[in-house]
């Protein structure tokens, strides 16, 4: 596996990922290939499923806020955030 072709599969990644994670993933991959008895189908695979995984965290995030029926100051409100310690 080239670098051509860890950063194609880095360039899968969510912006906000690649920006934070993006140049540390690629050194810490390309030691990883530098060692003997790397596979490179698992690195693959792995960096394949962590951008699918990444690209979920980001839906989850998104759907933290969601919109509500009645206008309030805020506009939105966390889920969960109509319980207090009374339960």
């Amino acid at each position: 596996m080239t670098k051509a072709v860890v950063r194609i599969l880095l360039g899968m990644y969510p912006p906000w990922w690649r920006h934070r994670y993006g140049a540390e993933t690629a050194d810490l991959t390309e030691q990883l290939l530098g060692e003997p008895g790397a596979h490179r189908l698992r690195v693959m695979a792995s960096l394949l499923s962590g951008s699918l995984l990444a690209w979920l965290q980001v839906r989850r995030s998104t759907a933290y806020l969601s919109p509500v029926d009645s206008p309030n100051p805020w506009g939105v409100i966390p889920r969960g955030s109509h319980r207090d310690i009374f339960g």
